[in-house]
């Protein structure tokens, strides 16, 4: 449009500009200078070329970087008088960022202050007269330049014809240039002569030391949630009031949130990082919360002894502390949402019991320690696939001998309780139990063996699957395998007598890089064994073969946690080797995707048939 305000067409312009990105001089310090503390949400984005340049020189990216360069900032630039490719960008330093407050939140003021560190400050006044240019042409008077000094320091901004303020100004500080309503830029400078910026804020000091290095990053303070909730359109009839007490609530707890992105050439990588309230009136939640804090911080026994038990190279590994906790929790937490609560009571309190007989609060989680995990794997030989993988499930328990009598006596696994009511009674006469003998059937490197009895239902389900569910424990680490021989290796693994996860040198090399811990839980999925699979059973197939290469690159997803500088800090990352990665036929193959599915959902409509001859 041709009479937008200045600033705002720049502010427009800046953030497309900001997707061509420059070399870097400057540093995110320069902006965090100028920021104010008390800021509900803050944002930085890396618009150093040298954190993008790997996409940015391969297709599809390069082909939509150039699109950008050649299209749209062009036609961001002619509005304001300017070149945007030749002026703007060779201003950026290494970050851009915004800071939004709650007392600036309303319907004429513009809530953010944002600040971009400039790579050379003299270049910015050349820009500067361009634009005052573009406006003295206006030979309508549609828009008025304004220009005041607060401390020293030259503040402008627009008018439309018949206002006297501008709603966005902007103003050069230093290195930094800010755009913001009045009262936040005065406030910037302000910010920038004293030491009261938002690194004093405790809450986001501990953000920022775990976040700064992603590449993009947020963080929200939810004290004013509500302030920005009511902002929303739409939002005041009674459904939508209840929707925001809803949001409110879930957000009652948190002190602050933090979330970062990083895209590189081996992936992708998310990063949180979250405190709590832990200040004024005490409450169940809050005790909760301190509870699971020390039942990671200070556990009764480490995770890592069941990544010692898995495997070196698992399909799926997932381990958590806290486990005893974790239901209590979902109970707590669920206590106003009775449809939900149901939910959780019926499939995992009830449905348990009914399937295994043992109750889930008194039978297992009063004698765990804390520690539960999974895995799923195939033995490292495997030349075919013809039965579903072996699984362990790992338990830490407190009492060895008490948890042996629980099982003895109540351990049994009824599949009538996963059918129908109907088709249980029907089956009722049959054998569809399976039941464990109060005695070891044999020991392995000292380790009793606990197999499934071989009723009709445990003899089938060995014959056509290989599964005889059985268990054993190795010191207070119990294993619940699917058959022997995954006993027999989660006890291997446990003794060091075999290879497991903690000597996976890839696996160790991954949480060296980006200081992995444990300590809450781990998750893994180790894709370079899976395409393996994918390999054996697919591989003669054509559209299989085509793809190997990309689907090789794809080499894990690993996520793990931990408690830190008063927060909690988790990491999920995907790892893939992108030079292995044929973006351009991926891109391909999603759009004769979309194609058929658009032909299927709105198929080609056919010429009528010709009038039938005599």
């Amino acid at each position: 449009m041709k009479y937008k305000l200045l600033t705002s067409s720049l502010l427009g312009t800046l953030a497309a500009a900001t997707l061509c990105l420059t070399p870097a001089w400057a540093n995110l310090d320069d902006n965090l200078r100028h920021t104010p503390a008390g800021a509900d949400a803050f944002v930085a984005v890396s618009t150093d070329q040298k954190d993008w340049d790997y996409f940015l020189k391969r297709k599809p990216f390069s082909t939509m970087h150039e699109s950008l360069l050649k299209e749209i900032l062009p036609a961001f630039g002619k509005e304001m008088g300017i070149d945007a490719e030749k002026d703007l960008l060779p201003l950026f330093g290494s970050h851009i960022s915004a800071a939004v407050y709650g007392k600036s939140v309303s319907k004429k003021d513009f809530p953010a202050l944002i600040a971009v560190d400039l790579s050379n400050p003299a270049q910015f006044q050349p820009v500067l007269d361009k634009l005052k240019a573009a406006i003295s042409k206006d030979k309508e008077k549609e828009r008025t330049l304004l220009e005041s000094s607060y401390k020293g320091i030259q503040v402008y901004g627009v008018a439309e014809k018949g206002e006297t303020q501008s709603e966005i100004y902007m103003a050069l500080s230093g290195n930094t240039l800010l755009f913001g309503n009045q009262t936040l830029i005065q406030e910037a400078i302000d910010t920038a002569q004293s030491s009261q910026t938002i690194v004093q804020d405790a809450a986001f000091a501990s953000t920022l030391k775990s976040l700064r290095s992603e590449k993009v990053w947020f963080y929200m303070n939810p004290r004013n949630l509500d302030t920005y909730l009511s902002m929303v359109p739409d939002m005041s009839d009674a459904e939508s009031k209840a929707a925001i007490k809803e949001i409110k609530k879930s957000f009652a707890l948190y002190n602050s949130f933090g979330l970062g992105l990083d895209l590189n050439s081996r992936g992708l990588r998310f990063k949180s990082f979250t405190t709590f309230h832990k200040d004024g009136a005490d409450s169940p939640e809050k005790k909760y919360l301190r509870e699971i804090e020390n039942a990671i911080v200070n556990p009764k026994a480490p995770l890592s002894t069941i990544l010692r038990a898995a495997p070196e190279r698992p399909l799926f590994f997932a381990a958590a502390q806290g486990f005893h906790l974790i239901p209590s929790g979902l109970k707590l937490f669920l206590g106003d949402q009775p449809e939900a609560r149901a939910i959780l009571d019926e499939v995992v309190f009830k449905g348990f019991k009914s399937l295994t007989h043992l109750d889930m609060d008194k039978d297992i989680l009063a004698h765990s320690d804390g520690r539960v995990g999974m895995s799923l794997f195939y033995p490292e030989n495997l030349k075919t696939v013809t039965q579903p993988p072996h699984a362990v499930i790992y338990l830490g328990v407190k009492n060895n001998e008490q948890f042996l009598k629980t099982l003895n006596q109540k351990l049994l696994l009824d599949f009538a309780a996963l059918e129908s009511e109907e088709g249980a009674k029907k089956k009722k006469k049959q054998a569809n139990t399976i039941t464990f003998p109060k005695a070891p059937q044999a020991r392995y490197r000292g380790a009793p063996l606990y197999m499934s009895n071989l009723t009709p239902t445990a003899e089938g389900l060995k014959k056509e699957m290989g599964i005889q569910a059985g268990y054993t424990y190795v010191n207070n680490l119990w294993f619940f395998g699917s058959n022997m021989e995954a006993l027999k290796a989660a006890i291997d693994y446990a003794h060091s007598a075999n290879a497991s996860l903690l000597d996976n040198n890839y696996f160790t090399a991954l949480r060296e890089k980006y200081t992995l811990k444990e300590d809450a839980g781990m998750f893994f999925v180790d894709l370079g064994k899976i395409v393996g699979l994918v390999k054996l059973f697919m591989g003669e197939d054509e559209e299989v073969k085509s793809l190997l290469p990309t689907l090789s690159a794809f080499k894990s997803v690993v996520a793990g946690g931990s408690y830190k500088e008063g927060g909690a800090e988790g990491l999920f990352l995907i790892d893939v080797d992108m030079e292995q990665i044929d973006f351009e036929l991926l891109a391909k193959m999603l759009g004769e995707s979309e194609e058929a599915k658009e032909e299927v959902l709105d198929p080609p409509t056919e010429a009528p048939a010709p009038p039938a001859q005599p």
